[in-house]
């Protein structure tokens, strides 16, 4: 099955913003704000074609969703800097109740202190410097597919600008224990880039300390 390529504009973000809906639905070859999705979850495998199909799709509706354009975005929606993050990671791993032995392998190894020390210096020199709109969660559980193509995008009244990076880390993360790793070539390659591997894997180590799907 082709797949269909999944298109989005600044417009669609901002009347959904202005409708006050949470998600888009494509009906009649439009996007259009929505509280209600059609398709079924891409996260339910079983009711989708294959897992390439599902990890492809993934990647080439993230890529859309990163390239708008997001020049008034930009004003209404909240800006996730490195420091942001970096600030939060610190505020968890600094939390009385925070037990490093909760994190996976390698980080499980490490003390907090540790932990906070080695993610600031592996900050990569390009940080920030490609923000785009970010969806901040596992997009398998924000995409409905309903045939060959995407059908309906939930909780876009929560996306924020951020590297994107962070999106590409949680969907990383996420695909390799819903699929494997083996879904990682299908999703990078409907990305449609090959991610540079120090950026990825700071952004990995972020999504794992604050073991939340969001930055903000």
């Amino acid at each position: 099955m082709d797949q269909e390529a999944v298109s989005l504009n600044e417009k669609d973000i901002l009347s959904t913003l202005d409708a006050d809906k949470e998600g888009l639905v494509w009906e009649d070859s439009l996007w259009k704000p929505s509280n209600s999705y059609k398709g079924v979850v891409a996260s339910q495998l079983d009711a989708h074609p294959s897992t390439d199909f599902i990890a492809t799709t993934l990647g080439q509706t993230l890529r859309a969703f990163h390239d708008i354009a997001h020049t008034n975005l930009a004003v209404l929606l909240d800006t996730i800097t490195w420091e942001d993050t970096f600030e939060q990671i610190s505020s968890r791993l600094n939390h009385p109740a925070f037990s490093p032995t909760r994190l996976v392998e390698p980080y499980s190894r490490y003390q907090a202190e540790e932990l906070l020390t080695n993610f600031t210096h592996a900050k990569p020199q390009t940080i920030d410097d490609d923000l785009v709109v970010s969806f901040g969660y596992q997009l398998a559980d924000l995409a409905y597919v309903e045939g060959d193509r995407v059908a309906a995008l939930k909780d876009i009244d929560q996306c924020v600008i951020a590297d994107r990076y962070y999106d590409l880390a949680i969907n990383h993360i996420n695909l390799h224990a819903l699929i494997g790793p083996e879904a990682l070539y299908s999703f990078y390659d409907g990305y449609g880039t090959t991610p540079n591997i120090v950026k990825l894997d700071h952004y990995i180590m972020a999504a794992t300390l604050l073991s939340k799907g969001t930055p903000c």
